[in-house]
């Protein structure tokens, strides 16, 4: 049976705009319609014959919401860093995973899933080693392009490291063929990862059309290891910790971390770099030439004192960034809405011009557009995926909102960043199904 949702407000983010007093007319999980109420010329006795009808009252509609960084495995055991311990973060980070039981693995995992769906995410770029979270995101309704993390530092075996995750990734392809979930791979870092290794990567996503997820320009000790051509005594360390080579980058030196992945032509537009805290003014000038796509997490660099990516330099590109939760391990929640409440926080802080509703497109449609998903989701529009949420305010504040799209109010995005919190999320559909 078709399904006709009635809301006092949808925000569409897509062609239609704002829509007061609007429709969502759902059918085998694609929306079919969108419009006003009252260009719904049957009446509602001759509809209800044909249609079942939800009227969610004093309710606004938003496109389910994409997470495009995050870490389901991790848990919030963890401090905020101070100068010079990100390297001691990493090192309980990897001891604490390192001991978890499969059982302890799917039990965080579940509980981070639940999470996300109940505070309206629809949509996860996930990055794990982890086959347990794997499992279990495919078991969820959410949907997910999921990096398989890739590590290998040892240049002279990098033809045997990607053939041994090339066969992994076949097999979980093999294995998950839910229309719901993707793979790619996610080479973990520059300092994680050898030149060869990196290269190998990315000539393969240009091959297979696909996105190629890294954490780059984040921490100090990865700027040393291009700059000076070897590890700093910390990075050292946690190499010896991990068991595993060196980086080496033979003649590279006095480069930034994005000027390195240049040089070794693995910058296009296949690849999500997340953090960027640490780029520099003609960093994001070759970030534009090569159309990388940006992913901002503004807590967890926050939490790991690791800077705050610089919005205007990136605006004055014309660049768009997307945003992240990163891991409970260097954040609070999962929570993206509340990702985008804070980055406009950080973010104006500092002096940087961003608007309300870049930051909502920013967890919406052009999160969407960056993983090439733009006509599936992302945007509330006819023959696109159902993937929605609702939030109940109060009618007071309805009233409010409704008066200022009535005068055509510019702060409108700026009203709902303020009002709209997950614990007013009154529903969440994938597919047209609704799992909160």
């Amino acid at each position: 049976m078709k399904t006709l949702y009635f809301f006092d407000l949808i925000v569409s983010f897509g062609s239609n705009g704002v829509i007061p007093y609007g429709y969502l007319l759902i059918e085998n999980g694609q929306i079919q319609e969108i419009g006003l109420q009252s260009e719904i010329k049957e009446n509602l006795n001759s509809i209800s014959e044909n249609y079942q009808i939800i009227q969610l009252k004093n309710s606004i509609c938003l496109p389910g919401f994409i997470n495009s960084h995050i870490h389901i495995s991790y848990t919030n055991n963890y401090s905020p860093v101070k100068n010079n311990e990100q390297i001691d973060w990493i090192k309980n980070l990897v001891f604490e995973s390192r001991n978890f039981s499969s059982e302890n693995k799917k039990q965080i995992a579940q509980n981070n899933i639940d999470k996300v769906i109940n505070s309206g995410t629809t949509f996860i770029v996930e990055n794990t080693p982890f086959d347990e979270s794997i499992d279990l995101i495919n078991k969820s309704k959410i949907k997910a392009l999921i990096g398989l993390e890739v590590f290998g530092n040892n240049d002279s075996l990098s033809q045997q490291i990607f053939e041994k995750y090339q066969a992994k990734l076949l097999e979980l392809e093999e294995k998950y063929t839910s229309k719901n979930i993707s793979f790619t791979f996610s080479p973990h870092s520059i300092y994680n990862v050898s030149i060869e290794l990196m290269k190998k990567l990315s000539k393969w996503s240009i091959e297979h059309k696909k996105k190629l997820l890294i954490h780059l320009a984040e921490f100090d000790f990865e700027s040393d290891l291009t700059h000076l051509g070897y590890p700093s005594i910390g990075l050292s360390e946690l190499y010896k910790l991990l068991n595993v080579s060196q980086i080496c980058l033979n003649s590279i030196k006095n480069i930034t971390p994005i000027k390195y992945l240049d040089s070794i032509d693995c910058l296009n537009d296949n690849l999500l770099a997340t953090h960027l805290t640490k780029a520099s003014n003609d960093d994001f000038k070759l970030i534009a030439k090569n159309k990388v796509n940006i992913i901002s997490c503004p807590r967890s660099n926050a939490f790991l004192n690791n800077g705050v990516l610089n919005f205007n330099t990136i605006k004055n590109n014309n660049l768009k960034v997307v945003y992240g939760t990163d891991g409970l391990s260097s954040n609070s929640d999962l929570d993206i809405l509340n990702e985008i409440k804070s980055t406009w926080s950080i973010f104006k802080s500092h002096g940087f011009d961003i608007s309300a509703e870049d930051l909502f497109r920013g967890i919406t449609f052009d999160a969407a557009k960056i993983l090439g998903l733009e006509k599936e989701i992302g945007s509330l529009e006819e023959n696109k995926k159902a993937d929605f949420v609702s939030f109940e305010l109060s009618e007071e504040k309805i009233s409010i909102v409704l008066k200022m799209l009535s005068n055509n109010s510019d702060s409108i995005y700026q009203f709902l960043l303020t009002e709209l919190n997950s614990s007013f999320i009154n529903g969440v559909w994938i597919d047209g199904e609704k799992v909160k």
